[in-house]
């Protein structure tokens, strides 16, 4: 599970508290505000710190996925264009069978929205566009049959703190039975058996990147800091046990 680099509204905030002395005696509260509110973007791109991030990553999860992930590798990402911009770089690197799904239950918590206006958001069209470059095209998990629709169409402002909730106990389920379908598949993965293969003898395990004769099942998820964690509550709790409650 990835957070995706930083965002320009990150940078919003970040620039912010600099320059209204957040944090301190001085702290202009309303400067803060009227700034905040002037430049954050419902759905931000990346800042160019978020691009040397999203360079950084590549360096490493592209052979790292390369050499020791079976294939398909699969990819899962927010529809928020932050999530999808951190990951493309690897995208672009990766050589073998790729699965990426967009999934429209991932977004961050609050939805798209500016001061509580909901947008939106990209559609299915503009996303297969916007992920062209990459090595496969993606494939469309929580979204409107409509594909001209964004995937916050559905949206009426500002999501609560109890909806994000209850969409984690969705998406946490969708996973874990996503999770278990590519148990059932006929991958090309050796699973240890408590003994070394031939060949496995010079492998370093804690070298992540060479290549690997037991390659791995792995999925990648790309998503956000505040809805992650509410998913990860549900990881922590235990298959079946009081995901739902909160």
């Amino acid at each position: 599970m990835i957070r995706h680099a930083e965002s320009k509204n990150n940078q919003v905030y970040r620039d912010a508290r600099r320059l209204f002395k957040g944090g301190t005696t001085d702290f202009d509260k309303e400067g803060w505000i009227n700034y905040v509110n002037l430049h954050r973007s419902h759905d931000p791109a990346i800042s160019p710190a978020g691009e040397m991030q999203a360079e950084s990553l590549k360096e490493y999860l592209a052979p790292h996925l390369n050499n020791q992930a079976s294939h398909p590798v699969r990819i899962i990402t927010s529809p928020m264009r932050r999530t999808m911009q951190t990951i493309l770089p690897t995208l672009k690197e990766l050589k073998g069978q790729v699965e990426i799904l967009v999934n429209g239950l991932y977004f961050e918590s609050e939805g798209c929205h500016i001061k509580g206006q909901p947008h939106p958001g990209m559609n299915q069209i503009e996303i297969k566009e916007f992920l062209s470059s990459a090595t496969s095209s993606p494939k469309f998990v929580g979204f409107d049959q409509d594909p001209t629709a964004g995937w916050y169409a559905h949206g009426t402002g500002f999501e609560t703190r109890a909806e994000s909730e209850e969409r984690a106990v969705a998406f946490y389920t969708w996973l874990c039975d996503y999770l278990d379908l590519q148990l059932q598949s006929d991958d090309e993965d050796l699973f240890d058996a408590g003994v070394a293969l031939p060949g496995e003898v010079g492998e370093i395990e804690s070298d992540k990147l060479s290549p690997r004769q037991r390659r791995r099942r792995t999925a990648v998820l790309i998503g956000h800091g505040d809805f992650m964690s509410l998913v990860l509550k549900r990881i922590v709790a235990g298959f079946g046990h009081s995901i739902g409650e909160w």
